[in-house]
């Protein structure tokens, strides 16, 4: 019988190995500098970051900006 917990196991394993050889991250101050670069949040105000990764360039552009708490709406 197929154990589907040890399968999910090796598997999540094995993504985890993979994505610790090969996950490169852009460093918090590489990223101020390319915020800065771009002029970032007095440009335009759009800013995509397509590959999240581990969320840096989301962080420190959100830093930027001085939100109140109920400036988000869920979608």
């Amino acid at each position: 019988m197929l154990d589907l917990f040890d399968a999910a196991g090796d598997l999540s394993a094995a993504i985890e190995a993979l994505h610790a050889a090969t996950a490169l991250y852009t460093a918090e101050p590489v990223v101020d500098v390319l915020l800065d670069r771009i002029g970032w949040p007095d440009a335009d105000g759009s800013l995509v970051d397509p590959n999240a990764g581990d969320g840096m360039f989301m962080v420190r552009a959100l830093s930027r900006l001085d939100l109140a708490p109920d400036d988000f709406d869920e979608v």
